[in-house]
């Protein structure tokens, strides 16, 4: 596994990155008059000719459900990409100028891992996410430039947490043209070692 230090001076937004569908309340089943509760006199009926014809009861929409709202999955769908910025950045050249040197599928794992991390900030997680691991507790596959990750792991203030992703790199492989994530359980302590996650930093192959 190979993970490049990041330099962080972009300012992150502060706003999470969901994207969020309004849906509008369902109109009500049936509109009621109130009526006085005492009979109108014989005078005050109308003619038959001015009484108003019964109109026909409003449609009922069918009841919103979580699915309308959520995905079926669960995951969130990144709306703001990140990688190819913090890739531009000045103070990251040098992991600008090793990624070519990378085979494809060590290119689009560098580049989707550095999208995982920047969307895991925005999220609003708890802790500053430093490192993933696509590959914690489960394979990982990438078909074209598609790249499924469903049981990984990110590292924040030394605790290591769940998180699956897909994320799809860009034809240019400098930058990510889609990515959906959903961050899971804090990871208990006796399963670190079995899946080489460590507290400390990682040391340089």
């Amino acid at each position: 596994m190979i993970a490049f230090p990041i330099a962080r001076h972009l300012s992150s937004p502060r706003t999470r990155s969901i994207s969020v569908d309004l849906v509008s309340p369902s109109p009500p089943s049936e509109l009621r008059l109130l009526s006085s509760t005492h009979e109108p006199l014989p005078s005050q009926t109308l003619p038959a000719e001015l009484k108003t014809p019964p109109t026909a009861p409003l449609p009922v929409s069918p009841p919103l459900t979580k699915q309308a709202v959520e995905p079926a999955d669960g995951m969130i769908t990144a709306t703001n990409l990140l990688a190819s910025d913090i890739l531009h950045d000045p103070a990251n050249r040098q992991v600008r100028e090793t990624l070519p040197k990378l085979d494809r599928y060590e290119r689009i794992t560098q580049l989707c891992n550095i999208e995982a991390l920047e969307q895991v900030r925005l999220s609003g997680a708890d802790g500053l996410a430093d490192v993933v691991v696509p590959s914690a507790f489960g394979d990982t596959t990438i078909s074209d430039t598609l790249m499924k990750a469903p049981q990984g792991a990110y590292r924040a203030d030394r605790e290591w947490y769940e998180i699956a992703f897909e994320c799809v790199a860009g034809a240019d492989l400098e930058s990510v043209s889609a990515f959906k994530f959903k961050l899971g359980a804090a990871i208990p302590h006796d399963e670190w070692d079995s899946h080489n996650l460590t507290a400390e930093e990682f040391e340089d192959d």
